[in-house]
Order: C-alpha cells, then sequence, then structure tokens
C-alpha cells in the first residue's frame, strides 16, 4: 500500500526544522551547501534526502538560461519516472513535503516545498531559500504540478 511518506507528525516537524536550517540561504546554481548556495531543484532535493524522503531521486540538472518548456518536461518527467511521487492535482489543499512545480516568467521550472497548510520553502534568485504562502496571487496563479512523496508500506 502506498501512502504519503509526511503522514506523521513526527516526519512533519523534521521536515520543518529541515526546512528552516536552509532559512537565508543564497542562490547558488547547480548547488545544495546549506548556508552557502542553493538553486529551486537542489534545495527540494537535499531537502528530501536529508529527512528521509526520495532518497535515490536523480533530479535533473538547474538550467539558468533557457529553460522553457523543454526544462518543465524534463524536471516533471524525471519527478514522475523515480515512482516516489504521485502526481496531485492543483485543488488548493497541500501536505507537508508537497514539491509544487510552477511557471513563473522565463522560468518554467521552479520548484517549492510545502512545509504546512499553504506555507511553502523555496530558492529564489533575489532572495535565497525563503518561506512564502501559496495565498500569494504570485505563485497562486503560476502552480503548475503537484507531486506528494510516497512510500510502500506493508
Amino acid at each position: 500500500m502506498r501512502l504519503p511518506f509526511f503522514r506523521t507528525q513526527a516526519r512533519k516537524d523534521i521536515l520543518t526544522s529541515a526546512l528552516a536550517d536552509w532559512a537565508g540561504t543564497p542562490f547558488v546554481g547547480q548547488s545544495a551547501i546549506r548556508g552557502v548556495g542553493c538553486d529551486c531543484v537542489r534545495f527540494a532535493a537535499a531537502v528530501l534526502h536529508e529527512v528521509g524522503a526520495a532518497t535515490e531521486v536523480e533530479w535533473p540538472r538547474y538550467c539558468l538560461r533557457g529553460g522553457g518548456r523543454e526544462m518543465l518536461d524534463v524536471l516533471c518527467n524525471s519527478i514522475e519516472a523515480t515512482g516516489c511521487f504521485d502526481r496531485i492535482e492543483p485543488a488548493g489543499v497541500f501536505e507537508p513535503g508537497d514539491v509544487l512545480v510552477f511557471s513563473t516568467g522565463r522560468s518554467l521550472h521552479h520548484l517549492g516545498l510545502v512545509e504546512r497548510d499553504s506555507w511553502f520553502w523555496h530558492c529564489y534568485d533575489a532572495y535565497g531559500v525563503t518561506r512564502c504562502s501559496m495565498e500569494d496571487s504570485t505563485f497562486a496563479k503560476h502552480l503548475f504540478r503537484i507531486y506528494r512523496p510516497m512510500e510502500e508500506v506493508e
């Protein structure tokens, strides 16, 4: 049986702590070093790995130039191919650990991780790792897809 990875309060607490530990880490493309630098894809991958979810996932390289629809397809296909995530239709209901895929401006491959309710963390060029709300229309109108980390249990 497949269940959400972050179904227990203990795992949710570990996720919240891990996300907060990355707060303020500046944006640095192709990096994932807490406090030193990361990009949105490497940030999501590092946090999920750190808390034990999706540890075997091969995340695609982040493309600072170009991006576009091809990068969005590569990113979504990579996530879907792992078998570690269920694709969830965007409906305004978020669960801790959900991977949010955005299409923002010229960047069609931005990721965020849900902490709880409508709050999520992401790494953005001008701000580094920061916490935002999906109630902000800037993000709500650009949400493209949601992936929920899952695990097999007996």
